[in-house]
Order: C-alpha cells, then sequence, then structure tokens
C-alpha cells in the first residue's frame, strides 16, 4: 500500500493532468487555429474532445478512490500509532504460570484450576469430602491444585512433579502410609518439600517430630476456612522457589 506522501503526490499528479485534459477540451473553441471548414479536420477534433472528456471521467473516479486511500491510510496510520502509545503505557499482563505437561508416555495428571495464578498444591488425603472441600477452598484462591486420595499416588506424583509442586497438604491418616512415612519419601526426593499436615487424632508427639524434620505446619481437622488458608499462604511465602534444586 502507498504511504499518505505518496498518495499526496499522486493526487498533485493526476489533477495536472486534469488541468491539461481541461485545455486539450478547450482547444475546440478557437477556430481561428485551424480551418473548420474541413471536414476531416471537424471529425479528428470531434474525436479529441470525445476522447479527453472519458479521459477526464476516468480522472475524476481516480481522483476519488485515491482521496478515499488517503484517508483510509491516514486513518491506520493513526491507529497503530494509538496502539503503540497504548503498549507503551500499560505493558503486557504477566503471562500465567507455566503448566507441567507429562511426558506422553506417562498417564495424564489431572490439575484443578489449571490457569490459576497461584501456586501449584498437592493435596494428599483418604476422606473424599475432606479432599474436595480442601480442592474447592484453593481454587477459589486461585491455586492450582492437584488431588489423590492414595499414599503411593501422593509419593509417586511428587517424585515426577517436585520441582513444579510448591505445597504438600498431607493427611496424617492415609491408608497404607501414614502421613508421618510419606513426608520421609517426599523429603527423600526433596529434602526442601514444604508440607502442612493435616488430622483428626495426631499423636501431638509425632506431629513435633515431623516438625523438627521441617513439616511447616499442622492443621487439626476440622480447620476453618479464614485459619486454613492464612496458613498456607504463609507457608507459600516463606517457601524456598519451587523447582530450585535441593540442598543438603
Amino acid at each position: 500500500m502507498l504511504s499518505p506522501e505518496e498518495l499526496d503526490w499522486l493526487k498533485v499528479a493526476l489533477n495536472q493532468t486534469d488541468d491539461l485534459l481541461r485545455g486539450m477540451a478547450d482547444f475546440r473553441e478557437y477556430p481561428d487555429l485551424l480551418n473548420r471548414q474541413d471536414a476531416q479536420i471537424e471529425g479528428l477534433l470531434d474525436q479529441i474532445v470525445a476522447g479527453v472528456r472519458d479521459a477526464r471521467l476516468i480522472n475524476s473516479k481516480a481522483l476519488a478512490r485515491i482521496e478515499e486511500a488517503i484517508d483510509e491510510a491516514r486513518e491506520t496510520t493513526r491507529q497503530a500509532a494509538e496502539e503503540e502509545a497504548r503498549k507503551t503505557l500499560e505493558p503486557e499482563p504477566p503471562a500465567p504460570p507455566t503448566i507441567y505437561q507429562p511426558p506422553t508416555n506417562q498417564q495424564q495428571i489431572y490439575m484443578a484450576n489449571p490457569t490459576g495464578m497461584r501456586e501449584a498444591v498437592l493435596i494428599a488425603d483418604h476422606d473424599p469430602v475432606t479432599l474436595a472441600e480442601i480442592e474447592r477452598i484453593l481454587t477459589e484462591e486461585d491455586y492450582r491444585v492437584l488431588s489423590v486420595r492414595d499414599a503411593f499416588e501422593a509419593i509417586s506424583i511428587y517424585a515426577r512433579l517436585w520441582a513444579a509442586i510448591d505445597l504438600v497438604v498431607l493427611d496424617f491418616n492415609m491408608p497404607g502410609m501414614n502421613g508421618d512415612l510419606i513426608f520421609d519419601e517426599m523429603q527423600a526426593i526433596n529434602p526442601k518439600v514444604a508440607a502442612v499436615l493435616t488430622g483428626g487424632f495426631t499423636e501431638p508427639a509425632k506431629v513435633n517430630q515431623m516438625l523438627g524434620q521441617g513439616l511447616k505446619g499442622f492443621l487439626p481437622k476440622p480447620s476453618e476456612r479464614e485459619k486454613f488458608v492464612r496458613q498456607i499462604g504463609q507457608v507459600l511465602a516463606h517457601r524456598p522457589p519451587s523447582g530450585s534444586v535441593p540442598k543438603d
């Protein structure tokens, strides 16, 4: 597409052409220049005048189209300048966090609220009602959530995704393996694992032992939503960055 400046130049050129064609049309009005009695010249002049009129009509339509093109080009330039200014004044919103995609030869893992803007949390709880309730609370807070009911599945998922998991919410009374043993396995994978323990009838001595090993907190069941969300936020605020290399 021609620029507005080039279109202006073309418009000037066509206007000059129009002046020339108008002069050629007026040429027929000067009888002193030619013998009007000569039939051959008369016919030739008639053809010239008709051709000039057709040329002026075409020229006039071209000028109208160029006027439209100039207006469109200037409007496009104006919009592009406004868009560029808007981008400069309004920075692009942050991209959503990267969601871990396991290899195609492994079983896909369901994540609730995968486009959430907050951290990824793994919930391991044997009770489906409690599991669903914690998942609902965290997704409403815009966390990304992985939920499991089996101890071995929790360990397997953490082994695969530990670098993408920011926090583990771990039920102590898991079938097949208690929470303290699951915590031990996760620490073997990542010594800096951030985990919060939940439970109803948990031995205080066992909880204290786990806290001494690096457990980030304990929430008895049932727990008020506000207290639960606040403790989750506090743990995440002081955790090592997700994906960091574990250090001894």
